[in-house]
């Protein structure tokens, strides 16, 4: 029932990298994204292209601080002006993120953080012939840390929170979803390169539409491999 969604994407870019300092480089990225909806007519579809910018710090990955940091802009815009439904497409342009940094605050605790901000599509169904949105912002921050205590085992904990802010095509109140994860777990290593892990999540989030919010507690035990 969802066959409108089928899309095919090519994303084309590159990046430059300068480095500055021993272990320090900045960077400036710049990527085209054309996105194609194959199961809509051509004359109303939602196909787009989007160009995203970038410039940011990049460490190498033997500093005490590794990961990359970038903020950039999005521009999106459609190929067709209306939908199917006759509804005029908002094109978006915005402020981008793209942050992963650990910091090695001791021998044996880890510190990571992270903030992503994105342009994402919505795959929300349509209702007969309207279609309440077609995109969101998505923008997500963690704060994390992983404590080797003792040889082998390590603690590891996260929390998270971020806003999905939807556009709205049918003039109704537009869809905003607060979101919070929080986890905490053990990890032990064995062999050289396998781990055995189990960790509780707890799972939120609140929406101002109805029937869209949830609570999810969420109990894992696995094993897994690390090269």
């Amino acid at each position: 029932q969802d066959r409108f969604q089928n899309q095919r994407e090519l994303d084309v870019g590159g990046v430059f990298y300068y480095k500055f300092w021993p272990k320090t480089s900045m960077l400036f990225e710049y990527t085209y994204v054309n996105r194609e909806y194959v199961d809509q007519p051509s004359a109303n579809s939602e196909d787009q292209y989007r160009h995203e910018f970038y410039v940011g710090l990049t460490w190498d990955a033997t500093s005490k601080i590794q990961g990359e940091a970038k903020l950039g802009y999005g521009i999106m815009n459609y190929d067709n002006e209306y939908n199917i439904a006759g509804q005029k497409y908002e094109e978006k342009n915005t402020w981008l993120a793209a942050i992963s940094v650990s910091w090695q605050a001791t021998p044996k605790l880890v510190v990571l953080g992270s903030l992503q901000r994105a342009i994402r599509q919505s795959t929300q169904s349509a209702t007969g012939t309207s279609f309440p949105n077609n995109y969101y912002v998505d923008t997500y921050a963690t704060l994390g840390a992983r404590w080797t205590f003792i040889r082998n085992l390590t603690a590891f904990a996260t929390v998270g929170g971020g806003l999905n802010e939807y556009n709205s095509l049918d003039g109704t109140e537009a869809r905003d979803d607060d979101i919070f994860k929080g986890q905490v777990g053990l990890e032990y290593s064995f062999l050289k390169y396998l781990y055995v892990q189990g960790y509780y999540l707890y799972d939120y989030k609140s929406s101002n539409k109805p029937n869209l919010g949830y609570t999810d507690n969420v109990f894992y035990l696995g094993v897994g491999g690390r090269f």
